[in-house]
């Protein structure tokens, strides 16, 4: 199979899918692999470290796309790339289906079998995609939180820890998933007061257990607005459903807050958990200010530390583009469930039931899928 991975072309994302010695290991199993120029620049790879791998350098970014079977990148293409999509193409990334409908109408309508990192989801529940990128939101998150509590960026001037006679800082996290958890490690590593609120008990057992410093709190309303009096860095860890109405924090409730406290989205849901996250925000201008607090919703926060990211990425998705690879698409969907379940949509016909639900089209399930497969292998 020829695979290809592209220079990532959102604004200010400085990783890339896949390493030399991932090259290497496609290369050993007989396939051949096109790696853009320069996509490892940002996190200090040459082109020449791939070379030596074996990959063959392509200049043209277009190229790529014309050759490959399999697209191996970080983030989802932007829409100048939409139609370079070819039928029966592999699009193995970051999608985010729910909140793309351009995108996901250009993949049905040019039948590219695309699947979604975040969506590939192991039988105990676990999501080994997202895990790792979450967990690096969570801490990279926190620190920007501190961050702009610092007085030279507007904020407070908070120290995190404190100091004998002052208080720390108060961090409130909404979610105790991945996310949550990192920012955790962060806030308390840093000799901060964390209150982590979740609907999950057995998750908050877990940590209260592993970190008997933090406090834990169910999440309902009532806890929420009591804990947002205090808060200093609120930073929401949760994924919020596209069709769910309501907000756990609503703009009323800022009023609740600290003066100067700040608000930091690493879900990045527009209006989704925190009504005020009104748009996703970039590296280049990270922040806006609603009622006195500044928002920092950086959809891609792992670019930050490209490099780290950038290997935590590809430990956890080789064996499955190396699947991918040696199988074919349709057989390794097959004898993949996992990876099947990260299917977005597939020669022209939607999957992801949450995101047709959303769009209210029709979508296949999986047995459907299944039959399907197994009729064109």
């Amino acid at each position: 199979m020829i695979i290809g991975t592209n220079k990532e072309t959102k604004e200010q994302e400085y990783r890339v899918a896949i390493l030399p010695s991932g090259v290497e290991v496609f290369v050993q199993h007989g396939h051949k692999v096109l790696i853009e120029q320069g996509a490892g620049d940002g996190i200090g790879i040459n082109d020449n470290a791939y070379q030596q791998s074996g990959a063959n350098i392509i200049d043209d970014h277009e190229k790529i796309y014309e050759e490959a079977e399999l697209i191996y990148k970080v983030k989802e293409p932007m829409t100048w790339e939409y139609d370079l999509f070819r039928k029966g193409q592999t699009l193995f990334t970051y999608i985010h289906s729910a909140g793309n409908r351009p995108l996901c109408d250009k993949l049905l309508e040019h039948s590219v079998y695309a699947i979604a990192y975040e969506d590939i989801e192991l039988d105990n529940g676990e999501f080994p995609i997202l895990k790792p990128m979450s967990i690096i939101a969570g801490y990279m998150g926190m620190l920007k939180g501190f961050e702009l509590l610092q007085t030279i960026n507007g904020g407070p001037g908070l120290l995190p820890g404190g100091l004998p006679g002052i208080r720390p800082t108060h961090v409130m996290i909404l979610g105790a998933g991945s996310a949550g958890v990192g920012a955790l490690k962060v806030a308390l590593g840093l000799g901060a007061e964390a209150t982590i609120l979740d609907i999950d008990v057995n998750k908050l057992m877990y940590i209260s257990n592993r970190y008997p410093r933090a406090r834990t709190l169910i999440s309902n309303s009532q806890n929420i607005e009591e804990t947002l009096k205090k808060a200093d860095i609120l930073l929401n860890a949760v994924m919020w459903p596209k069709s769910k109405k309501g907000h756990l924090v609503t703009r009323d409730m800022l009023k609740l807050m600290p003066k100067g406290a700040v608000i930091v989205d690493v879900s990045a849901d527009i209006h989704g958990a925190i009504e005020t996250c009104e748009r996703q925000t970039t590296h280049k201008d990270p922040v806006y200010v609603i009622e006195g607090h500044p928002h920092y919703a950086v959809a891609n926060i792992g670019s930050l530390v490209a490099r780290s990211a950038s290997v935590a990425l590809a430990n956890v998705t080789l064996p499955y583009a190396l699947e991918i690879a040696n199988k074919g698409i349709r057989t390794a969907l097959i004898d993949n469930i996992p990876l099947r379940r990260g299917l977005t949509c597939f020669e022209g016909h939607m999957v992801r039931k949450v995101t047709a639900e959303w769009y209210g089209c029709e979508y296949f399930d999986d047995s459907n899928v299944v039959q399907i497969l197994k009729e064109n292998i």
